[in-house]
């Protein structure tokens, strides 16, 4: 099976923010999305990051309350990895576990 295969499934859209916005912010578009994580983009809109449920959930056990009035910058996780829709999925694996 290949990327192209789940996401002929799943769908291609992605949900994008920019580095701007607050994480409160960020979880509202996530949640009117339904989705787990967002792009982040710098202000030329190149990828600069992504925002998960999980670096939320860890910021949150850090910071508490002050965690909604944060930059999604200063958050996010750095250093995306990507992929290409002709990857097979073992190989998709394979590359989430040497991270």
């Amino acid at each position: 099976m290949y990327v192209s295969d789940v996401l002929g499934n799943k769908g291609t859209g992605t949900v994008v923010s920019g580095e701007n916005v607050d994480v409160a912010t960020a979880v509202k578009i996530m949640c009117d999305n339904r989705v787990g994580a967002i792009l982040i983009t710098d202000p030329k809109g190149k990828v600069s990051g992504v925002l998960t449920e999980r670096d939320i959930l860890r910021r949150f056990a850090e910071f508490g309350n002050a965690l909604g009035s944060m930059s999604v910058s200063k958050v996010m996780s750095r250093n995306v990895r990507t992929t290409e829709p002709d990857a097979t999925l073992e190989q998709v694996l394979e590359t989430m576990t040497q991270l």
